[in-house]
């Protein structure tokens, strides 16, 4: 067999299996969300709470929201920068390529589906308004930028303290691995895990994830 499809299937193995990876630990992280919504639910509409009270149930139920999005864009958003940079261009093997991309869709299909189910009550999607398109767009959620390119350190930081703080640590553990593996190849995955493992965040190690590449 030509060395470059050898190449290409080995990547298209390894993509398959970390979007699996990543779609089994989100599914986890929403499996839990679905219970904190229960209880921010129930403390925001609380008639016997003062309004600040519920005010504060009511914040972190889109605080809550706007992360699990922001983890959902920042998948779909990694995951094209492969593909883009990574897959075999058409003119190469263009059979292997657009597989590379139904196989991409399809599991963007399936976790979108099961967010949605997660998020239904808590979202307003109507004919002239999608909250759910708002919030993912919304420049508010971007990850920040600076001189030297993006701080994946700081992202990945940011989310573990959002979702420890809702009693979410065990869950969202997995979800930040998942995307530090994807992003292997566009950031420096082994400086940043070592920056994450200075500041408490204790992920399992990436080098055997690596290995099979």
């Amino acid at each position: 067999m030509h060395s470059s499809q050898i190449n290409n299937k080995s990547f298209l193995s390894s993509f398959t299996r970390d979007l699996e990876t990543f779609e089994n630990a989100y599914s986890v992280l929403l499996d839990k969300a679905k219970e904190r919504y229960v209880e921010y639910d129930k403390g925001g509409h609380d008639p016997n709470s003062h309004w600040d009270i519920q005010r504060k149930y009511l914040g972190s139920e889109f605080d809550l929201s706007r992360n699990l999005l922001v983890i959902y864009r920042y998948f779909i958003g990694v995951n094209s920068m492969r593909l883009l940079f990574d897959c075999p261009p058409p003119t190469e093997d263009q059979q292997m390529s657009e597989k590379m991309i139904s196989i991409f869709f399809a599991r963007i299909r399936e976790i979108h589906l099961k967010l949605l189910k997660v998020m239904k009550k808590v979202i307003t999607i109507e004919n002239n308004y999608n909250e759910f398109a708002d919030i993912f767009l919304n420049e508010s959620a971007h990850i920040r930028f600076s001189v030297g390119g993006c701080r994946l350190d700081k992202f990945l930081i940011s989310l573990f303290e959002t979702f420890r703080y809702m009693d979410m640590e065990k869950e969202i553990m997995d979800v930040l691995r998942s995307l530090l593996t994807s992003s292997k190849g566009l950031f420096p995955v082994n400086d940043i895990y070592l920056r994450l493992r200075q500041n408490g965040i204790k992920l399992k190690s990436l080098a055997d994830t690596f290995d099979q590449k």
